[in-house]
């Protein structure tokens, strides 16, 4: 992971994006301390066998007690799982059901906790259902929040949509835009190209310019699995292409040595650029 990189006179937080594993979980106690350059903390549900599930879900809520407690409240990506759940005898959001357990678990332990810090943040992703939208909504009711956005590339589409789907999201979860992080995951980066810098130098102009948003993220990679020698840091250079030409500071993340396939199968590390 690389440091807290300032720009535009602003200083982004680390991100650090994990899969939902029961030792990763675990793990999450060491980037929690509540130090100002410890990580935001985004946690990525994957579908998993039953019992893999109802072993991932205390620990989850501990994990994200613990950063409440923190003042670091984690993201929490469910966007590869089905829509609702019945872990607990309801058809819900698994989010809705996750924020009652974290809230649980705060209950559970003394001291005092800053009751501006929501039990969690909900990450959605480009155009999600009405019911999805809904049960955002629900939570902010229950704990006005933030909520982050992950725009994966369509090389078909290139983000054309993306405004007015984000428009569309604060329009009916009632979080304002100024109150959204947008992730811009590219996946796979198998080589580097002037298209690609200005598309996404293009993309980026444009949510500075009408959206507005609390944050802008840049997640990559450009190893594919099984690749014995990664080659050249291509992810970063694209971070530094974008970084020198947007309007507004650019996490930058990537990969590692896994990519994105049908859903994410290693950790990303993002830091503030």
């Amino acid at each position: 992971m690389y440091g807290k990189v300032s720009g535009s006179g602003e200083t982004l937080a680390p991100l650090l994006a994990i899969q939902g594993d029961p030792g990763e979980l675990e793990a999450l106690g060491l980037l929690v301390a509540g130090r100002s350059t410890d990580p935001i903390v985004l946690v990525e549900l994957v579908n998993g066998a039953g019992d893999r599930q109802q072993r991932v879900i205390p620990r989850l809520a501990e994990a994200a007690a613990q950063a409440v407690r923190a003042r670091r409240p984690l993201w929490i990506d469910a966007t590869w799982l089905p829509e609702s759940t019945a872990l607990d005898g309801m058809s819900r959001g698994l989010l809705e059901y996750l924020d009652e357990r974290v809230v649980a678990a705060l209950d559970r332990h003394s001291g005092t906790i800053d009751p501006r810090v929501p039990p969690l943040i909900p990450v959605l992703g480009t155009a999600p259902s009405d019911r999805v939208l809904h049960w955002v909504r629900v939570l902010r009711d229950r704990h006005p929040r933030q909520l982050v956005v992950r725009a994966r590339r369509n090389p078909w589409l290139a983000r054309r949509n993306l405004i007015d789907q984000l428009l569309r999201i604060a329009r009916t979860t009632g979080v304002p835009t100024r109150s959204m992080h947008v992730v811009l995951d590219e996946g796979h980066l198998p080589s580097l190209t002037a298209d690609r810098i200005d598309d996404l130098v293009h993309t980026v102009r444009s949510l500075a310019h009408r959206i507005g948003p609390a944050s802008v993220g840049l997640l990559v990679g450009s190893a594919s699995q099984g690749d014995a020698d990664p080659g050249g840091r291509r992810e970063l250079a694209l971070w530094q292409a974008l970084s020198a030409r947007s309007p507004v500071p650019v996490r930058y993340g990537d990969y590692g040595a896994g990519v994105a396939g049908p859903r994410l199968e290693s950790a990303a590390a993002m830091s503030g650029g």
